[in-house]
């Protein structure tokens, strides 16, 4: 009976995926063959019906008990999740194979090197994972910073050539083309303005011949913009912002200070701002990049320890006397003066 009904379930293709999983459970449980949850879901997947047929059967029968349906309901729900986020990854690695392809193919002789690099991305793709994949290549820029002995920020800016609202851009997915990157060169230019995102905003203007960003510009950063760089990518007129780390310090979007609400631009105002991409290797870059600076410190001052020591003479040893010695002296002192 059991092998009737899902030889006839398998012939049929509508239903819920909670049913199926549910009806299999409530199979396996019936002829004592357990399964995984894993297996279980893989072979839900390439059924094509609900087994609708076998769970009635299976209830008529009360062979299950509700707090069984429960648990496996619960544990399919968890389960999917989890199966969406390895899908979600699966996707971003295999556009990022694509990508490497068709970067290692262009070539690009202008100003800046990164300049004008289009990145497609197919239609599925949302703003989470086209956020992921422009935030790993400033995380890149500040890997450069980090070589250079500056604090690792890097900074990239985009811009969405296509109209994501357009029926041919759907069917042909989003394209991005890269306008310029930087990162933190303080340091090398003995420069206090020398961040990495007010380097970027001044490589993409001259790239572009015009201090005015295109539409749907987007300025991705390592780590939270300061009050100077904000300013700077409104007076550049950057429609979006996105950053990955919080800055306790001086941030000057949501952390240390709300300087959008404070004091709005006159001119120009950022449409969108999206925190905490890559949040957790953007802060350990920077939480290693100064224990590693602190390490070497303390080395070095204890290396400058050793040779002033190593230079120094000997100290000289002194007499050391011991107290009976002292007292005898007095006593002899004494019995001279009372002979005399």
């Amino acid at each position: 009976m059991l092998a009737h009904y899902t030889s006839f379930a398998l012939r049929h293709h509508d239903g819920n995926w909670h049913l199926r999983i549910i009806a299999l459970y409530a199979i396996n449980f019936i002829m004592e063959t357990p399964l995984s949850l894993q297996s279980t879901y893989i072979c839900c997947n390439r059924l094509r019906s609900t087994l609708i047929l076998a769970t009635a059967f299976i209830l008529q029968l009360q062979v299950i008990t509700n707090d069984a349906f429960s648990v496996a309901i619960n544990s399919i729900q968890a389960h999917h999740c989890r199966e969406n986020r390895k899908n979600d990854n699966l996707r971003l690695h295999q556009f990022r194979n694509r990508q490497k392809v068709v970067l290692s193919e262009e070539v690009n002789t202008s100003v800046d090197p990164a300049a004008e690099l289009l990145h497609t991305f197919p239609h599925d793709c949302n703003d989470t994972i086209i956020d992921q994949y422009f935030m790993d290549a400033a995380l890149r820029q500040a890997q450069l910073a980090w070589k250079k002995d500056e604090v690792p920020i890097g900074a990239i800016i985009v811009q969405q050539t296509n109209n994501i609202n357009t029926t041919a851009s759907k069917k042909q997915g989003r394209t991005f083309r890269v306008i310029s990157e930087a990162h933190n060169l303080v340091e090398t230019n003995i420069d206090a303005s020398a961040h990495a995102e007010l380097l970027a905003l001044r490589r993409g203007a001259q790239h572009l011949q015009n201090w005015r960003y295109p539409p749907n510009s987007t300025l991705y950063s390592t780590l939270e913009p300061c009050p100077m760089c904000l300013a700077s990518a409104q007076a550049f007129r950057i429609d979006n912002i996105v950053f990955g780390a919080n800055d306790n310090r001086l941030g000057a979007i949501q952390t240390h200070m709300n300087l959008m609400e404070v004091a709005k631009h006159p001119y120009h105002d950022v449409k969108s701002v999206v925190s905490g991409v890559r949040s957790e290797e953007c802060g350990n870059i920077m939480v290693d990049f100064f224990r590693e600076r602190r390490r070497m410190k303390k080395e070095k001052r204890q290396k400058s320890s050793v040779l002033e020591t190593k230079d120094d003479p000997p100290p000289m040893k002194r007499k050391r006397f011991r107290l009976s010695k002292i007292k005898n002296a007095i006593a002899n002192m004494l019995r001279s003066q009372s002979t005399v």
